[in-house]
């Protein structure tokens, strides 16, 4: 899946996220893909590799199962 803006996932997705743009994982989103994009925000879980270009912000319950590569990361 390819977005240029903003995306929110509340819900399940299985696959793989490319994006300029942000995504937000809701708490109750679960994500099973590897994720390259602009900046994200995650309070929900993600197993794949994260690459981000600008800033990874974790929030909440976050979970990751993955490797993470990003230049700024936010821990709450």
């Amino acid at each position: 899946l390819s977005f240029d803006t903003l995306l929110r996932i509340d819900g399940s997705f299985e696959g793989e996220l490319l994006s300029s743009g942000k995504l937000i994982i809701g708490p109750t989103g679960v994500v099973k893909a590897d994720l390259h994009l602009e900046e994200a925000l995650i309070s929900g879980r993600v197993e794949g590799n994260i690459t981000v270009t600008k800033r990874l912000s974790l929030c909440g319950q976050a979970s990751i199962q993955g490797a993470i590569k990003t230049p700024k990361l936010s821990v709450d």
